[in-house]
Formats: C-alpha cells, sequence, structure tokens
C-alpha cells in the first residue's frame, strides 16, 4: 500500500532569481529510507538532484522567471510531483545598488537588500563591495545604513585583502576611521603586501589618524613584509609627519614590562 498521503508536499522555502530553496516532510519517518529529488529536464527526462536524509534543498544553476517541474519520494512512496519557480522580478544586480548607493536612495536600498541580500558583499568591476563604495564617497550615513542592512565590517576585498577600514584610512577619512572601529573593525589584519593598521595609516599622511592608532596601542614595532615599521614608513613618506610622529612616541608614557 502507497504511503503518498503521509509525504507532505514540498514548500518553496525560498527563491531566488537563479535558484529555489526546497523543503518538505514526512509524517511518519523510517530511519533508513531515504528522499528522492528529481527535476523534469527540458527534454523531459527526469534527472535526480538529492538523496539522501535531509529535508532541505537547494536547487542552483536555474534560469530566472522559470516554472520547473519536480518529484519527490521515499522508498516507500509513490513520486509526489510538484512545481516551482524562480524568482519573477525585479531583478536587482550590483549596478542597481551602486547606483542607488551613489544617488543616494535610501529607501530604493533598502528594497533592493530584502530582494538580494547577497549583493551586500558582491564586488563591482573596480572591485569594490558597496560598504566600501560607500567609505571611498566619505559618506558615514550610508555607512552607517549598509552596516545595518548586514554588510561585513571586515571583509577584505579580493585583489588587495583591504578591510574597510584599512580604505577609510588610506584615504584620510578620519570620522569615518573612528566610526569604523566604534563599530567592531578589525585592527589586526593585513592587507596582501602585509601592511597592518599603522603601516597603511603613516602612509596616509595623516598624523591625526597615526596618533589614533598609537593610543589605541597598535604596535609601533609591527613590520610588513619588508621588514619595515611604521617609523620607517613614515620616514619614506612625510619628513614632517615623521618629526610629529617621533615627538608624539617621545611624550608617551613608557610601557610596562
Amino acid at each position: 500500500m502507497s504511503n503518498e498521503s503521509n509525504l507532505i508536499k514540498p514548500k518553496t522555502a525560498e527563491r531566488y532569481e537563479n535558484s529555489i530553496v526546497l523543503s518538505w516532510k514526512h509524517e511518519i519517518i523510517i530511519d533508513s529510507e531515504q528522499f528522492q529529488l528529481q527535476i523534469l529536464n527540458d527534454f523531459k527526462e527526469w534527472i535526480t538532484l538529492y538523496k539522501g536524509n535531509r529535508t532541505q534543498y537547494t536547487v542552483r544553476n536555474l534560469a530566472p522567471s522559470q516554472v520547473y517541474t519536480f518529484r519527490i519520494k521515499l522508498e516507500s512512496t509513490d513520486w509526489l510531483v510538484f512545481r516551482s519557480g524562480t524568482h519573477t522580478g525585479p531583478f536587482y544586480t550590483n549596478r542597481h545598488l551602486m547606483s542607488a548607493i551613489r544617488s543616494q536612495k535610501f529607501g530604493l536600498i533598502r528594497k533592493i537588500i530584502k530582494a538580494r541580500h547577497d549583493l551586500l558583499e558582491i564586488e563591482n568591476k573596480k572591485c569594490n563591495t558597496p560598504l566600501v563604495h560607500a567609505i571611498l564617497d566619505n559618506d558615514l550615513k550610508m555607512v552607517n545604513l549598509l552596516l545595518h542592512l548586514g554588510s561585513d565590517i571586515n571583509k577584505p576585498l579580493t585583489y588587495s585583502n583591504k578591510t574597510p577600514l584599512m580604505v577609510a584610512i588610506s584615504h584620510g577619512f578620519f570620522e569615518l576611521v573612528k566610526f569604523l572601529v566604534n563599530k567592531g573593525a578589525y585592527l589586526n589584519d593585513k592587507d596582501i603586501n602585509g601592511l597592518g593598521i599603522l603601516h597603511i595609516a603613516v602612509d596616509s599622511g595623516n598624523y591625526e589618524i597615526v596618533q589614533y592608532f598609537v593610543e589605541l596601542g597598535l604596535d609601533v614595532n609591527a613590520m610588513d613584509r619588508h621588514g619595515l615599521t611604521p617609523l620607517l614608513r613614515a620616514g619614506k613618506v612625510n619628513v614632517m609627519l615623521i618629526v610629529s610622529y617621533v615627538k608624539f612616541l617621545f611624550y608617551l608614557p613608557p610601557r610596562p614590562y
């Protein structure tokens, strides 16, 4: 006798432009039995997507705005046929999000992220994430919004390995630097060249930022991959900066040993 009535019709838990998350359950589960999920392809052939004990599966590499036919069964049940489709739009892309950030359309940004949360961490053709894009605009209000929506404050860029904090430091955006630190930005990361936070601060030529990180206790003797400390790098960047930097260190209270 078939147990088809005990197999609950799968639900579409989530749908995206190119993927569907399916979930299902069975009223009476036998440990030794496995679910088998199949999809009907363009040649009217049933292709197995999954076989196992899980009750959720993500079907990937689908076309947008398409309805697909699936079927599922346990070893003791008949096939249960059902349909599900990919997201019908609007289709937001990284370009749409970057444009909304540039135009400061906060409502549209929230709408885009609600539909495509993954866009928060996707880099554009200039290899910048939306958060870094806002930082380059020195837009503290936008940075705050993106962090609130879920941007990773410590996600490094793919090619430079610079974190959002490093980008803010490099451009001398002191208010943004303090804001990111207060929001939990990491202080011990290094970029692809082995430069730490204090090295990058020195390279920026901004004494206020250098002083800020020294006061936070960052290691003034830390070396980059060429063996240069922040002090040595300062001499290569700006003579006046190194004078101010040395004076500042001279007046610091001695560290306890």
